[in-house]
């Protein structure tokens, strides 16, 4: 069993390599670097991405690489997202702890099918597959009354037979005050620069976030067995310092702006009701928005080092609703 627990941290790291590989051998053609900010966990989505502040697990390091140092254990997390139409996104990230010190990497891919393409008028387009590819790492430091980060992360870009890559930074801070009943963060994400790609070059979503989560009731259920009932509610407000650019034109394709940013500025509610560390109901709304989703909801379920999650986001377009599973694992 020594030897195993021993070995577990290369066999993960080695795992996490073979799915990178994977992904970057997949990665090809895009159109947006937007698919950054888009809830890459389960959990994440059914919370309505108000994350900022709370520690989920290494995927988090697009949001606030800080709150990885919050995560209580080493942590491997797998999730599926099928997003609007013909979108789908797939992630994975490994957390390792070791007393103050936290470090994470993280894959994050966003495939898109089926985009018309077209290079002359025709009625016939050929069609296209877009897709994206970020391999992020991030390091978090706790101090004593708070917690620093900071992530980089390998953003790749193809369509076609045209490529571009770049780099990204994110930086952030956590802290968790009044017996760990309330909890703090703040970041910046994706701060770098993209190579040319069709004449010009892509814009990273440069963003900035504040948050706050807090436990705000506990109830006990009565009965044989006591049966602890917490409520917790998180607010985000995100402020985007760059705005992604479009491409449509540029590229001639007909592709949809479900994954593009729309708005400078946003406003998320998280609402969490978790029933004796087993069963979390998980609910997220958006303001000061007018992206074509305004609410989310979801399920956690934790058992033995194990939590599967789901969660359903509607559409206000009455286009097919997008749904996300997830697993963790604490190790």
């Amino acid at each position: 069993m020594n030897r195993f627990l021993k070995n577990t941290p290369s066999a993960l790291f080695a795992l996490f390599i073979v799915f990178a590989t994977q992904q970057v051998a997949s990665a090809q053609n895009t159109q947006s670097l937007e698919f950054l900010t888009i809830g890459s966990s389960a959990e994440q989505l059914a919370l309505g991405e108000a994350t900022t502040a709370i520690p989920t697990d290494g995927l988090n390091m697009w949001v606030n690489p800080a709150t990885i140092a919050g995560v209580k254990y080493d942590r491997i997390s797998a999730n599926y997202v099928k997003w609007y139409t013909d979108s789908e996104i797939s992630t994975f990230s490994v957390l390792f702890k070791e007393q103050k010190h936290s470090l994470a990497l993280g894959v994050l891919s966003n495939s898109i099918g089926n985009i018309e393409v077209r290079s002359t008028p025709t009625p016939d387009p050929s069609l296209a597959n877009v897709d994206y590819i970020a391999l992020g790492a991030s390091y978090a430091y706790e101090l004593p009354w708070f917690s620093l980060g900071a992530s980089a992360s390998y953003v790749s870009e193809q369509y076609v037979t045209n490529s571009a890559s770049g780099f990204a930074l994110g930086f952030g801070v956590f802290s968790s005050v009044w017996k760990d009943k309330i909890r703090l963060g703040a970041s910046v994400n994706h701060i770098g620069e993209m190579d040319v790609l069709y004449a010009q070059s892509s814009k990273l979503p440069t963003q900035l976030r504040a948050g706050i989560d807090a436990d705000v009731a506990s109830v006990t259920v009565p009965g044989d067995w006591s049966f602890p009932v917490m409520i917790s509610a998180t607010v985000d407000y995100t402020q985007f310092l760059q705005k992604v650019d479009r491409h449509l034109d540029r590229l001639n394709s007909t592709m949809s702006d479900a994954n593009l940013v729309q708005d400078s500025q946003s406003l998320f509610l998280g609402l969490r009701i978790k029933a004796a560390e087993l069963i979390s109901l998980n609910s997220g709304f958006r303001f000061l928005t007018e992206s074509n989703r305004s609410w989310s909801a979801g399920i956690g379920i934790q058992q033995k080092g194990f939590q599967f999650d789901f969660a359903y986001i509607p559409f206000d377009t009455g286009f097919n609703n997008a749904f996300a599973i997830g697993l963790k694992y604490d190790f």
